[in-house]
């Protein structure tokens, strides 16, 4: 089902509270999630130092202190080389997709303040063409 049958005919009231309930329940909650998943994949893929069988419980828990980049998925003989830039830039992509949707929702919560005084005042639209050659006339 698509959103655009429940949110063209809506009035502008309901329309900012589809904004923000859509934030709050979609959008943030995704970001988490990818966020979440993304950390455990850099922790365990990037920063994790590799370990041995033979390694004793002290030397275990110094490298668990240490943290460093597993030089294993830096270089790959095969495929894909750039695998650490994808884990960086997913976390990258989560605190944007985050930072946008925090955002929108503070636009969406400013807007239903104003009410409908608002509607379609912030929109980036072009003026029509007629408007914009009497402007440029006038600027000249």
């Amino acid at each position: 089902m698509r959103v655009d049958l429940f949110y063209a005919p809506a009035r502008f009231t309901r329309k900012k509270w589809i904004d923000k309930l859509g934030c709050v329940f979609f959008m943030i909650p995704a970001a988490v999630l990818i966020w979440l998943y993304g950390c455990f994949f850099v922790w365990r893929n990037l920063i994790t130092p590799t370990t041995s069988a033979s390694d004793r419980y002290d030397r275990l828990l110094a490298k668990s202190a240490a943290l460093r980049w597993n030089v294993e998925t830096l270089f790959l003989l095969n495929g894909f080389n750039a695998w650490f830039l994808f884990k960086v830039l997913l976390i990258a992509f989560t605190a944007l997709m985050s930072l946008t949707a925090l955002s929108f929702l503070w636009r969406s919560l400013l807007e239903w303040r104003e009410d409908a005084v608002s509607a379609g005042r912030y929109l980036d639209r072009e003026p029509p063409a007629d408007a914009a050659a009497a402007f440029a006339a006038h600027a000249t």
